[in-house]
């Protein structure tokens, strides 16, 4: 869908009081910008192609008026992006499904957890890894990539730049920056990492980077502070009924030798709603 497309969702009739699309894009907040030096533009010539520059001509050249100037002289407005809101760039309607309420697992579709390319460490770590040791024993969520369960009941919801998923086993929780913020440069990492999520299309990209070490798995598969985890999510229309296409991919030189992808599909449930997650302490 076209910029002008979602303009045309979100302001019908737009064109009759805003002079350009830009401007349009711009009092809803699906783009922002704000004015800013010409010195601070580094334009390549690509970049200098497509940029949009206002000149003016200083000085009244009417007769008896002229101005004496050695050079032609010139006020250059520019105009920066600050960012694009991805998230409202979005399709409403694929936001609307996403939304409807509680999405589970139908099984079928998967990678088995045991098929994990390791490397000689991970193979290592993955052999000297003890049970009693697994977080969830201590009713502790473990964090991406394993918070996300193919056995666990999910639902989602956009509020501005922010998108929630929560997960019914461990009561986990994610945020998700659907706005593309630069990551801080003394973020700390985490068991669920930090998430930043964009639109391909209809296609829901959530990157995710900054996790702590742990397992993968209950098994005791690793997973290092290096991991990344890419997800997509397309929602399909099925025999009368609504599906969403899961795709994990998970990235980790320091414990795989390539990147695995997992796939899982789940069905929209409008019948079911998540509840709270009873966990009880087990010593082994």
């Amino acid at each position: 869908m076209s910029l002008r497309d979602r303009i045309e969702q979100v302001l019908p009739g737009w064109s009759r009081w805003y002079p350009s699309l830009f401007e349009a894009a711009l009092d809803p907040g699906i783009i922002r910008a704000r004015v800013c030096s010409p010195r601070s533009l580094l334009l390549s010539g690509r970049h200098g192609r497509s940029a949009t520059v206002r000149r003016m001509r200083i000085g009244n050249s009417g007769p008896g008026q002229r101005r004496s100037m050695g050079r032609p002289a010139c006020i250059v407005f520019a105009v920066c992006l600050t960012h694009v809101q991805l998230g409202a760039l979005a399709n409403p309607q694929v936001i609307g499904k996403l939304e409807a309420g509680v999405w589970t697992s139908v099984g079928g579709l998967g990678t088995s957890t045991r098929e994990y390319p390791l490397t000689e460490s991970g193979r290592q770590r993955f052999e000297s890894f003890r049970l009693d040791r697994d977080p969830s024993l201590q009713c502790i969520p473990p964090g991406m990539p394993r918070g996300f369960s193919p056995r666990s009941p999910m639902d989602f919801s956009f509020e501005g730049d922010t998108l929630t998923i929560r997960y019914e086993t461990m009561d986990v929780v994610r945020t998700i920056l659907m706005d593309g913020a630069p990551l801080p440069p003394d973020a700390p990492h985490t068991p669920n990492g930090h998430s930043i999520g964009q639109w391909t299309g209809d296609t829901l990209v959530i990157d995710t980077t900054h996790l702590s070490a742990g397992e993968v798995n209950r098994n005791g598969i690793p997973k290092s502070e290096r991991m990344i985890i890419r997800e997509t999510y397309d929602v399909e229309d099925r025999n009368g009924g609504m599906v969403v296409i899961i795709r994990m991919t998970l990235t980790d030189p320091e414990n795989f030798t390539e990147p695995v992808t997992q796939t899982e599909m789940f069905e929209y449930r409008p019948d079911w709603e998540l509840l709270p997650f009873e966990c009880h302490v087990t010593e082994y």
